[in-house]
């Protein structure tokens, strides 16, 4: 008997992330702590940023669809009071991590990147959830 293919992408991930973690790389991107320099005209950046928000407008406008009145996915009510509580603790948790990358730049300068580390990954990751 082969295995639900739910178990089969379980089974891959877990393959995946095993093999990103015994083979650990050198992270290079976003050049943390220090300049660079566009190996492009600005102009040129600048316009093939632009067509890239551009065409992901157009690509949407024909791939996402609106959401269903009956979504196929099981629900779960939640209470009011669970909803607040839970609303009220992760505005905190935002607010503590942007006040404390703020304090850690203060706290310890220029002699390590944790920082700016703080600060882009609250940004690019915790904002948007």
């Amino acid at each position: 008997m082969s295995p639900s293919p739910r178990a089969q992408v379980a089974r891959a991930a877990a393959i995946a992330v095993g093999g990103a973690l015994l083979l650990p790389g050198v992270a290079t991107a976003h050049a943390i702590g220090s300049s660079f320099q566009l190996p492009v005209p600005r102009w040129l950046y600048l316009a093939g940023a632009a067509f890239v928000v551009a065409a992901s407008f157009v690509v949407s406008i024909f791939l996402v669809r609106p959401a269903s009145a009956n979504p196929t996915y099981r629900r779960r009510p939640v209470s009011q009071l669970l909803s607040r509580a839970l609303s009220g603790i992760l505005a905190v948790l935002g607010l503590v991590w942007w006040f404390g990358a703020i304090w850690v730049a203060y706290a310890v300068g220029d002699i390590t990147q944790l920082p700016a580390a703080l600060f882009w990954v609250g940004i690019w990751v915790g904002l948007p959830i």
